[in-house]
C-alpha cells in the first residue's frame, strides 16, 4: 500500500509530515480518483500531487459519517461534544504557526496575516461553538389546557462541507465547528488549490479523540469528488462557500434528494464614500475592503461609489495609499503585504479582466500589470471613471482590482450599488447618522458596513441576498443552519367521542362556551425564501426528475452545454439554467390551481394562445416570471394548455372524457394546504419551500398506467391524440423540458452526432444577424408503452415526450409582428405553389429570402420600431445631453440593447406538437379562440407580453432622460 504521508519542508525551515491520504474514519487511506497537482504560486513549481477522491471514496466517507452519526456521536451530550470542539481548539492554538505556515505556503498570502488572522479566528471560531453546543435548545409552545406541545431542534444528519481556497483553514472552522455542535458528522473537501492544512487537520481530529467517522476529509477535483457530494442521496445537508456558478451546480445536485443547502457565493459588493465622509479613514477603509487577501475574498467592496464633490480628492488619496502599501512579496518576508494570487488560472482571469478595463475606456491610475519575473504576482490595480456596462463593474474578478465610479445624489448611489445581480455585501461612509442608517436599510446586501469594510465577527451572521447565496454561517444563525425543528404534540386528556376533527382547541372552546372568536393568524416566517428562489430550487428538481424518466434528455442538455460554451464566452448566468416546460391540463379547476402553484414560485400568466389554428384541440398561455430581474434570476416558464373538451364532436365520447376528469385529482392535498400556507403567509421558511418542491413535482411525474381501459384510450385518440394524452392518465406530466442554445444551426446539425433524431427544419424565422422571437427543433426523446388495468399495452404508441431546443431573439414590438406575420404568410403562400420534390430543398431558401424584407441590423430595427430595447447611460451622458432618446443613441450617450424574447409562437408550438404527435389525429372543424373563457377558468386576465416589453423599454427611457 502506497504511503499516505510525505515530508514537507517549508520556506520558513520548517519541516513536518503533510498526509496526502483521504482521512476517513480516523484514517488516512489511499484514494482512487483523479490525480491532480498542488503548485506554489510564489514559484510557480510543484509542490505535491495528490489524488482525489472518487465516486467510490465518497461512499465510503457517507458510511462511515453516517455509522458515527447514527452510533456513539448522537449519544454523547451536548456537553461532551463542546469538549471536543474544545480540545481541537486547543490543538489549533498549540499548531497555530505550523498551520498557518501551511497555508501561507500552499495559497500565497502572507504569513503574518494567516498566523493573525486565520489563525486566531480558527481558533476563536472552534471555541465560540464549543461553548453553544450545549445552548441549543428548542421552546414550548402555548395551545391549550388539553395540549402539550413543544419543539425540537435536531442534527441534520451528514454533511457534505465544500470549502474554498482564499481563507483555507479558516473556511474549515466556519464550517465544521458549528456542525459538530448541533451533533452532525462531515465529510469535508478542501480546494484543489489549497487541502493541505485540511488533510493536517485530520491529524488533530484523531490525537482529540473524536469517534471514527465524525469528520471525514476527501481532497478532490470539483466535478468529480464535489459532484459526487453534492449529488449523493445519503447525505443531508451540503455547505459550500466558492462562486455563484458552481453555487448553481451544488444547488442542482442536491435537489436530488432536496438536500438542506447553505450557499455562500460570489460577490461583487459596493462602497459608498458620501460628501461628509471622513475622507482619510474612508480611503484606508476602501483599500483595505479591495485590496486585503489580494483582492481574494468574497466580500471584496470591488466597486466605489465617491460623491462628486470629493471625487478627485478621494482618487488622490486612493492612489497614494496603493502605492503605500504596495509591497508584494514571498509570503514569509517580514515586508510583504500582498502575496502572488493562488494560481495561474486565476492570475489569467485577472489579467483578463483589467485587459477588459483597459478596452472599455475605464482610466487606469494605478498598477495593471504583472509582477516579477516568477510567481503569480499582480499589480494593485486602480480604475476610475468607470461606468455600469463595464464587466469590470458587473462581474466578480476576485482580485486586486478596483473599479471607482463618482454619484450626484443618495438615490443614485443607491441605484448603482443595488445594479447588480450579487447582495453579499455593501460598505457605506458618512458621518451623518440619519443617512447611515437610512442607506443602510436600501442596499440589497446581507451584511452592511457603516464607515468599515470587511470587519466581520465569527458571532454575527455572514451570508448575502440574491446570487450570493442561501443561508447565513456563523453566530446563532450558524447553528440554525445544522439544526431541523421537530414538532411534538402531546394529549393531555382530550378524548374523541366520534369521528369529530380533532382541533386540540375544541375543549377549551367549549369551556368558554364557544365566546370566542377563532382568528386566522399570519405568521412570520423567520427565514424567508423569495419566490425567485423557491422557482430556481423546483426548475432544478424538475430537471433531475425529468433526466431520469428521460435518458435522451442528459444527451440533449449536454449537447446545449458543449455548444454554449464552445462558441460564447462567458455564458450569461440565466442562460445556464433556463428551462421551458410544457403541460396539459384537462379542467378548468386544474388551471385555477395550476395558477396559484406557479404564484408561489412568481410565476403569472402571460399571453393567449389559440392552437386550434393549428388543429389542436387546446388553448394556452404561458406562467413566467416578469420583470427582468426575476428572468435573470432564473427565467423558468411552463407554456401550459387547457384541452377544449367542447371540440370532440361525439357527444357521449365528449361526455365520457367529462367524466373522467372530473374524477382525477392532479394536486396532492398536501400541495393544496401548502399554496394556502403560502397565499396567507405571502412566503416559506426552507424547510417548508423544501416540502413544498417534493409535493409539487408529483403534479408533473410520470404515470406509465391509463387511468382508462384500452378502448376508451383508442376511442379519445382516434379524436385527436391530444385528448388522450391530457385525458387518461393520473396527471399532467412535463413532457419535453427545453434549454436555450446560442447556436441552433449548430445543434441542428450536431444532433445527430450525439443521437438525436432532429426533425428536417428549424421552427420559426430564418438564420440573422440579429435573431428575433424564437426558433425551435425538437426530436421524439421517448416511444413510451402504456399499461392498463387489464394487464396489456400499446405497443408503444404514446409520443408526449419529446426533447427540444430553443433560441431566442429580440421581442418584437407590435409594428415589427405585423411585419413578421405578414412575411410569414407570404411564405406560406410561396411554398404551397412548390411541388413536393421541390418543397423539401427549397422552403427554407424561400424563408431566408422572404425574409430579408425585415432590416437586419439593430440600428435600423431600432430606429423603424420594429423591436423592443433597454436604453443605459453611457459616460458621455451629462445634463446638457440632447433630450432625444435618438440623438442620445446617436451620440454615444446612451447604449441600447434588444430586449429578449421570453415568450412562445403559437404556430411554432403547434408545429413542434404536431412533429411528434404524428399528424394522424386532427380537428373537423375551424374553432374560435375562446380567451373570454380561459380567463375566466384561470382566475385572473393574462398579462399582454407587449404591455411587458414596452413598460421594460418605458423604463429604461426614463431612467436615461432623468439623468
Amino acid at each position: 500500500m502506497a504511503s499516505t504521508t510525505t515530508s514537507i519542508t517549508l520556506p520558513n525551515g520548517k519541516k513536518y509530515d503533510q498526509p496526502t491520504g483521504l482521512f476517513i474514519n480516523n484514517e488516512y487511506v489511499a484514494a482512487s480518483g483523479d490525480e491532480f497537482t498542488v503548485t506554489n504560486p510564489v514559484t510557480e513549481e510543484e509542490v505535491i500531487k495528490l489524488k482525489g477522491a472518487s465516486e467510490e471514496d465518497v461512499d465510503k466517507a457517507v458510511q462511515a459519517a453516517r455509522k458515527a452519526f447514527e452510533g456513539e456521536w448522537s449519544e454523547l451530550a451536548a456537553v461532551d461534544r463542546g469538549a471536543f470542539l474544545y480540545k481541537l481548539a486547543d490543538l489549533i492554538d498549540r499548531d497555530r504557526e505550523l498551520i498557518a505556515a501551511i497555508d501561507a505556503f500552499d495559497n500565497g498570502k502572507p504569513f503574518s496575516a494567516c498566523l493573525a488572522g486565520d489563525l486566531d479566528e480558527s481558533y476563536n471560531v472552534f471555541r465560540y461553538y464549543a461553548g453553544a453546543a450545549d445552548k441549543i435548545s428548542g421552546k414550548t409552545i402555548e395551545t391549550s389546557p388539553a395540549k402539550l406541545a413543544y419543539v425540537l431542534q435536531e442534527p441534520l444528519g451528514v454533511c457534505g462541507q465544500i470549502i474554498p481556497w482564499n481563507f483555507p483553514f479558516m473556511m474549515l472552522a466556519w464550517k465544521v465547528a458549528p456542525a459538530l455542535a448541533c451533533g452532525n458528522t462531515v465529510i469535508l473537501k478542501p480546494a484543489e488549490q489549497t487541502p493541505l492544512s485540511a488533510l493536517y487537520f485530520g491529524n488533530l481530529v484523531k490525537e482529540a479523540g473524536l469517534p471514527a467517522g465524525v469528520v471525514n476529509v476527501l481532497p478532490g477535483l470539483g466535478p468529480q469528488t464535489g459532484k459526487a457530494i453534492a449529488g449523493h442521496m445519503d447525505i443531508d445537508k451540503v455547505a459550500f462557500t466558492g462562486s455563484t456558478n458552481t453555487g448553481r451546480a451544488i444547488m442542482k445536485d442536491a435537489a436530488n434528494n432536496l438536500k438542506n443547502i447553505t450557499l455562500e457565493c460570489g460577490g461583487k459588493s459596493p462602497s459608498i464614500v458620501f460628501a461628509d465622509a471622513e475622507l482619510e479613514q474612508a480611503v484606508k477603509w476602501c483599500h483595505f475592503g479591495i485590496m486585503d487577501n489580494k483582492g481574494e475574498v468574497c466580500t471584496s467592496t470591488s466597486r466605489i461609489y465617491v460623491h462628486e464633490d470629493i471625487y478627485e480628492k478621494f482618487l488622490e488619496k486612493f492612489v497614494a495609499v496603493t502605492k503605500e502599501n504596495d509591497k508584494l512579496g514571498a509570503p514569509f518576508e517580514e515586508a510583504t503585504v500582498q502575496g502572488p494570487q493562488v494560481s495561474k488560472t486565476q492570475f489569467d482571469r485577472v489579467i483578463s479582466y483589467i485587459e477588459e478595463g483597459r478596452k472599455s475606456g475605464a482610466r487606469l491610475l494605478y498598477g495593471g500589470s504583472k509582477y516579477g519575473d516568477k510567481g503569480y504576482y499582480l499589480q494593485p490595480t486602480v480604475f476610475a471613471d468607470t461606468t455600469e456596462d463595464m464587466k469590470i463593474m458587473k462581474e466578480e474578478i476576485f482580485g486586486p482590482v478596483v473599479s471607482i465610479a463618482k454619484f450626484s445624489t443618495d438615490e443614485e448611489a443607491i441605484a448603482k450599488a443595488n445594479d447588480t445581480s450579487y447582495g453579499l455585501a455593501a460598505a457605506l461612509f458618512t458621518e451623518k447618522i440619519s443617512r447611515a442608517h437610512k442607506v443602510a436599510r436600501k442596499l440589497q446586501a446581507g451584511m452592511v458596513w457603516i464607515n468599515s469594510s470587511g470587519d466581520s465577527h465569527f458571532g454575527i451572521p455572514f451570508g448575502g441576498y440574491k446570487s450570493s447565496g442561501i443561508g447565513r454561517e456563523l453566530g446563532q444563525y450558524a447553528l440554525d443552519a445544522y439544526t431541523q425543528s421537530k414538532a411534538i404534540h402531546v394529549n393531555l386528556g382530550f378524548e374523541l367521542a366520534g369521528h369529530e376533527i380533532a382541533y386540540q382547541h375544541i375543549p377549551f372552546l367549549q369551556q368558554q362556551q364557544q365566546q370566542h372568536t377563532i382568528a386566522t393568524v399570519t405568521m412570520t416566517v423567520t427565514d424567508p425564501v423569495s419566490p425567485d428562489a423557491i422557482r430556481a430550487m423546483f426548475a432544478s428538481a424538475l430537471s433531475s426528475m425529468y433526466r431520469r424518466e428521460v435518458p435522451q434528455y442528459g444527451t440533449l442538455l449536454k449537447l446545449v452545454s458543449d455548444i454554449n460554451h464552445q462558441k460564447h464566452q462567458p455564458i450569461e448566468p440565466r442562460i445556464e439554467v433556463e428551462r421551458h416546460g410544457a403541460i396539459r391540463l384537462g379542467t378548468p379547476e386544474e388551471l385555477a390551481m395550476m395558477r396559484r402553484l406557479f404564484a408561489v414560485m412568481g410565476m403569472h400568466p402571460v399571453g393567449y394562445y389559440d392552437l386550434t389554428v393549428a388543429n389542436l384541440p387546446v388553448h394556452a398561455t404561458c406562467f413566467r416570471p416578469l420583470t427582468q430581474e426575476a428572468l435573470a434570476y432564473n427565467p423558468f416558464r411552463v407554456f401550459t394548455s387547457l384541452l377544449r373538451l367542447e371540440l370532440i364532436e361525439d357527444e357521449t365520447l365528449r361526455t365520457q372524457a367529462a367524466d373522467i376528469l372530473r374524477k382525477r385529482n392532479i394536486f396532492t392535498d398536501r400541495c393544496v394546504e401548502l399554496i394556502e400556507m403560502f397565499e396567507s403567509q405571502k412566503s416559506f421558511s426552507t424547510e417548508v419551500s423544501k416540502e413544498f418542491i417534493k409535493e409539487a413535482l408529483e403534479t408533473f411525474r410520470w404515470h406509465k398506467t391509463s387511468t382508462v381501459d384500452m378502448k376508451t384510450y383508442k376511442a379519445l385518440r382516434e379524436a385527436h391524440p391530444l385528448i388522450a394524452d391530457v385525458v387518461c392518465f393520473k396527471g399532467p406530466h412535463i413532457n419535453h423540458l427545453t434549454p436555450r442554445v446560442l447556436d441552433i444551426e449548430t445543434a441542428q446539425v450536431e444532433m445527430l452526432r450525439y443521437g438525436l433524431q432532429a426533425k428536417d427544419a428549424i421552427e420559426g424565422p430564418p438564420p440573422r444577424l440579429c435573431p428575433i422571437l424564437l426558433r425551435q427543433t425538437s426530436f421524439l426523446a421517448l416511444d413510451e408503452a402504456i399499461a392498463f388495468s387489464e394487464g396489456e399495452e400499446t405497443g408503444g404508441s404514446h409520443k408526449a415526450r419529446f426533447g427540444e431546443i430553443e433560441q431566442r431573439g429580440m421581442a418584437l414590438t407590435p409594428k415589427g409582428r405585423r411585419l413578421y406575420d405578414d412575411l410569414i404568410n407570404e411564405w406560406r403562400g410561396s411554398v404551397v405553389e412548390l411541388t413536393s420534390d421541390a418543397k423539401s430543398g427549397s422552403k427554407e431558401q424561400i424563408l431566408a429570402e422572404v425574409f430579408q424584407k425585415f432590416p437586419d441590423d439593430l440600428e435600423t430595427i431600432r430606429r423603424e420600431n420594429l423591436a423592443y430595447f433597454t436604453y443605459s447611460p453611457t459616460p458621455k451622458l451629462s445634463k446638457d445631453s440632447d433630450v432625444s432618446i435618438d440623438s442620445l443613441v446617436s451620440s454615444g450617450a446612451v447604449k441600447a440593447e434588444p430586449i429578449t424574447y421570453e415568450d412562445f409562437l403559437p404556430v411554432s408550438a403547434a408545429g413542434i406538437f404536431h412533429s411528434n404527435l404524428g399528424e394522424d389525429g386532427g380537428l373537423s372543424h375551424v374553432a374560435e379562440a375562446d380567451q373570454e373563457f380561459f380567463e375566466k377558468s384561470l382566475g385572473c386576465q393574462v398579462k399582454r407580453e407587449f404591455e411587458l416589453y414596452s413598460e421594460m423599454q418605458e423604463v429604461s427611457i426614463r431612467g436615461c432622460l432623468e439623468t
